[in-house]
């Protein structure tokens, strides 16, 4: 293990908290959801219907966003578990202390993140009519 066990305990607890915090925001925006939707009382002009589907759907992405940031939290505790820890998912070169205190869930390396970013660009990119200005 590239690093010093006083450091893998340091991101282990910084992800267990983090892990506490995701799931009390999960629980917290769960909640959210159901209050909105108890708040329908079935009459609604076109503006309310609109409102309670937008704040609906968006409390639904941030539900989304919260419960895959959990797995990753969850993915990087068993990857400590495991002795796996701190190396890249792509290359197998080690992470650097600096990238993985910014982001304990870190699954690679920077290089490898960009790439991992830029891929993903490129697959939701959508012509539209200023991409030739």
């Amino acid at each position: 293990m590239p690093y010093s066990p006083e450091f893998i305990e340091e991101m282990r607890v910084a992800l267990a908290l983090s892990r506490r915090n995701l799931a009390f925001r999960q629980k917290r925006t769960h909640d959210e959801i159901l209050n909105v939707k108890a708040s329908d009382d079935g009459v609604h002009d076109s503006l309310d219907t609109s409102m309670l589907e937008q704040e609906t759907g968006s409390l639904v992405n941030l539900k989304s966003r919260e419960l895959k940031m959990l797995h990753e939290v969850d993915a990087a505790l068993q990857r400590i578990i495991d002795g796996e820890y701190g190396f890249c998912e792509d290359s197998g070169d080690e992470i650097g202390e600096k990238r993985l205190r910014a982001n304990p869930a870190a699954r690679f390396g920077v290089e490898a993140q960009e790439s991992h970013e830029e891929d993903a660009r490129r697959r939701n990119f959508r012509p539209g009519m200023f991409d030739d200005m």
